[in-house]
């Protein structure tokens, strides 16, 4: 009769038998092949990265989805995949069925980032707003003349025209960039008006020096014997026509100021200026 058995190691059965008047026995060993065992190395990467396969296997095995041109019988292999994959590795002792072991890569597609400008140009000494998006966190670079160089948005206030990067990572850890020229114009311009009248009229009561693009000047006005007359560091600040509180009478001054520009440039200059009434 038929008899099923379920074996997890190599045996030896014994049967004996009998026909009424005699008796026999007989053995038979079976032997228990090890099913195929294998080993191998799942990943989770970024799109763009590559991942490192091995298979550790103690029977023959061949990768069956490999990228053209590996060699489907070596262990080891680097590969770059741009989507999630799962990699097959068939493995065979020569007896039990073909072991198929999956192999699962997940690929997370890169985000996408973009910079945004409010200005673009700007003059030099001007600011702006750099704001980016698509990401969780943010690096800019060069972090010069940026307020705040690890956040979403940030104000912008360089001296020379700029090349902005900007990198974001997600909440995979997989990060892209987005690049922006911020451009900067310098109209580097410094004059005093020759004649001003402090009568309170409303018009040219105020002496200036006037001009645009630069970060820090000196202006000092002396009287005919040299004396300095008002001077400041200041270009908000021009003179009334008064010394020491007193309203002058019309003359000719002399000044001299000194500018230095956004862009470094210096300019100096002196002349004279006559207050009328």
């Amino acid at each position: 009769n038929p008899l099923t058995v379920t074996l997890s190691e190599n045996t030896t059965f014994y049967l004996e038998g009998e026909d009424g008047s005699c008796e026999g026995t007989n053995t038979t060993q079976i032997t228990v092949m090890a099913y195929p065992v294998a080993t191998a190395s799942p990943d989770t990467i970024c799109r763009g990265d590559s991942v490192f396969l091995s298979i550790n296997s103690n029977y023959a095995f061949e990768w069956l989805n490999l990228p053209y041109g590996l060699d489907p019988f070596k262990p080891y292999h680097t590969v770059a995949p741009t989507h999630s994959i799962t990699y097959q590795i068939s493995i065979d002792n020569g007896f039990c069925p073909t072991l198929i072991k999956d192999v699962p890569v997940i690929v997370h597609q890169l985000p996408t980032v973009n910079i945004f400008v409010q200005d673009n140009p700007i003059w030099g000494g001007e600011f702006t707003t750099l704001t980016a998006n698509g990401a969780v966190s943010y690096k800019w670079i060069p972090m010069d003349d940026l307020a705040s160089p690890y956040e979403e948005s940030t104000i912008a206030n360089p001296i020379f025209t700029t090349f902005y990067t900007v990198t974001g990572t997600d909440a995979n850890g997989c990060s892209n960039t987005d690049t922006l020229t911020l451009e900067v114009q310098h109209n580097d311009v410094l004059y005093v008006p020759n004649v001003f009248s402090p009568n309170n009229d409303g018009q040219n009561d105020i002496l200036y020096a006037r001009g645009t693009g630069f970060r820090n000047i000196y202006f000092v006005v002396y009287d005919r014997w040299g004396e300095i007359i008002f001077e400041t560091e200041d270009p908000t600040v021009g003179w009334d026509g008064t010394f020491k509180g007193e309203k002058l009478d019309p003359a000719v001054f002399v000044y001299y100021v000194k500018a230095v520009f956004w862009d470094s440039k210096e300019i100096k200059q002196h002349g004279s200026v006559t207050l009328v009434k």
